[in-house]
C-alpha cells in the first residue's frame, strides 16, 4: 500500500512531468527494460532510442503512460470532438437525473433550457448550474463544447440579480484544475463517488476475482505491465460488469500507472477491495486513503435522505 513518502513522490511526479512516461519491456523475459519521464511529445523518440540502446533484445514492447494534464489537450479532429461531446452529454444527463425529479428530468430531455413553466424552469436551471460548477473542475474547459452549457453560462450575464456571482465561482473552479492536477491542492469529492461507492466496491471485487482466476495458480507473479493489461482487457471486454470503472476511463488507467503495485496487492489480497477503492479515491482527490474514506462516509450519510 502506498505510504506518505510514496504520495510525496507521486505529487512531485504530477508537478514535474508535463506529458507522462515511456516504459519499455522485454516480451520474451516479461520484465521491464527501463522507463523515462517525458516533458513533451518531442521527448518521445529520443527517450525511446535511449531505452532501446540499453538492451540487445529485439522482442520489445513500449507503453506510454500519460500524465493527466496531457489528456486535457483535446484533439481537434471531428471524430475526437464527437467522442468528447458524447461523453459530456452522458455526464450531464446522469448528474441531472440525480438532482431532478423524474418529471422535471423528462421535461429537460424534451425541452432542454426552453421550459415554459416558470417553476420547472427555475429548478432545471438551478440543477444545471450546479452541474456546470462541478463539471468545470471534473471535466475542464471542454464543457463549453456542449452548446447547452455554453448557452446557459451566456444566460448568466443577462441575469441582473446575479451580478457576476456565478461567473466568479466558475472562474475559481477552473483555477483549481492546475493545482489539483499537480497534486498541490485537494480536490472536492465528486458526488458521483458518493452515489457509486457500493457499485465501485462490487466492481473492484469482480476485478480481483478475474485477476485471481487468471493468475492465481501461476508459479511466478506477473509483471506490472501484464497485470495492467489484464485489468484493462477485463474492463473493456465486459462493460456490463464494470460500468463504473468503464466510466472512469483514463482516470482509472492513470491511477494504475501511478500506483501499479496496488493491482498486484489486489491480486494477492495484500489489500482488500475496499482499501483499493480508497487508494484510488485518495489519488484522485490528493488525500490520504483514510481521509478519503471518511469523506465518502460523511457525505453519504448527509445525502442518504436525498434521491
Amino acid at each position: 500500500m502506498a505510504n506518505r513518502d510514496d504520495r510525496k513522490s507521486d505529487s512531485a511526479q504530477k508537478s514535474n512531468s508535463l506529458f507522462g512516461e515511456i516504459r519499455v519491456y522485454s516480451q520474451s523475459r516479461d520484465c521491464e527494460i527501463g522507463r523515462e519521464v517525458l516533458r513533451s511529445l518531442e521527448d518521445l523518440k529520443p527517450a525511446l532510442d535511449r531505452l532501446i540502446s540499453q538492451t540487445s533484445e529485439t522482442d520489445l514492447a513500449f507503453y506510454i503512460v500519460p500524465e493527466s494534464s496531457a489528456l486535457e489537450r483535446k484533439e481537434q479532429a471531428d471524430w475526437a470532438r464527437k467522442l468528447v461531446l458524447s461523453d459530456l452529454e452522458r455526464y450531464v444527463g446522469e448528474e441531472l437525473s440525480w438532482r431532478l425529479s423524474p418529471e422535471d428530468y423528462q421535461v429537460f430531455r424534451e425541452r432542454a433550457l426552453d421550459v415554459p413553466d416558470a417553476e420547472a424552469q427555475r429548478r432545471i436551471h438551478q440543477a444545471l448550474d450546479e452541474v456546470i460548477m462541478q463539471a468545470a473542475l471534473q471535466q475542464g474547459p471542454k464543457i463549453f463544447l456542449l452548446p447547452m452549457i455554453l448557452q446557459r453560462v451566456t444566460d448568466w450575464a443577462l441575469d441582473a440579480r446575479d451580478d457576476g456571482r456565478r461567473w466568479i465561482q466558475l472562474g475559481k473552479q477552473f483555477a483549481l484544475i492546475g493545482p489539483v492536477m499537480r497534486g498541490t491542492k485537494k480536490a472536492p469529492l465528486d458526488p458521483w463517488w458518493v452515489r457509486s461507492q457500493k457499485e465501485i466496491l462490487k466492481e473492484v471485487k469482480a476485478l480481483q476475482r478475474v485477476l485471481q482466476e487468471r493468475f492465481g495458480q501461476t508459479a511466478n507473479m506477473p509483471s506490472e505491465r501484464v497485470l495492467a493489461d489484464a485489468a484493462a482487457d477485463a474492463i473493456v471486454g465486459a462493460p456490463e460488469i464494470f460500468p463504473k470503472l468503464t466510466r472512469m476511463g483514463d482516470t482509472f488507467h492513470l491511477f494504475l500507472g501511478a500506483h501499479p503495485v496496488e493491482l498486484r496487492n489486489l491480486l494477492t489480497a495484500a489489500i482488500s477491495p475496499a482499501a483499493f477503492r480508497n487508494e484510488l479515491l485518495a489519488w484522485i482527490t490528493n488525500r490520504q486513503p483514510e481521509s478519503a474514506r471518511q469523506m465518502i462516509s460523511k457525505q453519504h450519510g448527509s445525502s442518504s435522505g436525498l434521491r
